[in-house]
């Protein structure tokens, strides 16, 4: 057995360390390889749900230009994301799967990140396992974690709060079919921007609560089960899922809404019921649906 070079990150002198936070008997752990492959699940994922948006729902969903920069600089994110996530996790697992306790130094590409993360510390002080931080600077880092929380909630409240459905404009527009059809693609719009960014927020708010509960706690559990959950806390893998999933659950809400109203104003007028309010309703939808046809 022979120590990695530039390991400073062990709990004590005596601790065989391999690469990127990962020593043997972590490495070889069931529950360390299956939130890896959870990983690599999740990220998965978001990229089939990514691209299942983009091809089936992107050019349907009737969206403002300002709404689609977000959406499609939302998307880019998650795509480019899920990619990265996925090919780092498939990678230690691959390292898990040819872990050799005589040669646990044996990962040119995630030594080098070992190397470029602790270039500047000082070889006597270790450093927190799997945390790329000092001891000595715990509660620095934990106090800047904990001081982006708030900032967090006020974002998640200004979701809630900014993108407001305005009902009343739809309601005095009904009979001018310009002010009413922007009117409407307005509300459709406030809506997907609200319940987007509201899962956006949630994620964000519960990733710093969850990783100062594993930096705190890491004295009390055992040492694989601290590294498990100091890679199970990264939860920006359910954010690439569950994002892109909320957006297709809320284009199909949409389409299904635009279409019941469609039949509606239609078999009223099967029975004659021909008010001022389904004419101009009608006549909305027709030029909603020539709009999308044109696009």
């Amino acid at each position: 057995m022979r120590f990695c070079p530039f390991d400073n990150i062990t709990d004590s002198d005596e601790s065989l360390e391999s690469s990127c936070c990962m020593d043997y008997e972590t490495s070889i752990d069931l529950s360390y390889r299956a939130v890896q492959a959870l990983h690599v699940v999740t990220g998965a994922l978001g990229l089939y749900f990514t691209l299942y948006y983009i091809v089936k729902y992107s050019s349907k969903h009737f969206l403002p230009q300002n709404t689609k920069v977000f959406l499609w600089i939302t998307l880019t994110a998650i795509v480019v994301h899920s990619i990265t996530l996925t090919a780092v996790h498939v990678l230690h697992l691959v390292q898990s799967l040819h872990a050799n306790e005589n040669d646990p130094c044996n990962f040119p590409l995630a030594l080098f990140v070992v190397v470029y993360v602790f270039r500047g510390a000082v070889p006597t002080e270790p450093l927190l396992s799997c945390l790329n931080v000092p001891l000595s600077s715990m509660v620095d880092v934990s106090i800047a974690t904990a001081a982006l929380l708030p900032v967090n909630c006020i974002c998640f409240v200004m979701s809630v709060l900014l993108f407001q459905t305005h009902q009343r404009k739809i309601t005095l527009s009904r009979f001018d079919v310009s002010r009413h059809f922007k009117a409407t693609m307005n509300r459709d719009a406030l809506w997907f921007m609200r319940v987007t960014t509201i899962t956006q927020a949630v994620i964000i708010i519960l990733y710093p609560i969850l990783v100062l509960a594993v930096r705190f706690t890491a004295y009390k559990t055992p040492r694989i089960l601290n590294k498990t959950l100091a890679t199970l806390v990264y939860i920006f893998n359910w954010y690439c899922v569950l994002v892109p999933v909320v957006m297709i659950h809320a284009a199909k809400q949409t389409r299904t809404e635009r279409r019941r109203k469609i039949d509606s104003v239609m078999e009223k007028q099967v029975f004659g019921e021909e008010g001022s309010d389904y004419y101009f309703a009608l006549l909305r939808n027709q030029w909603q649906q020539e709009a999308e046809r044109k696009s």
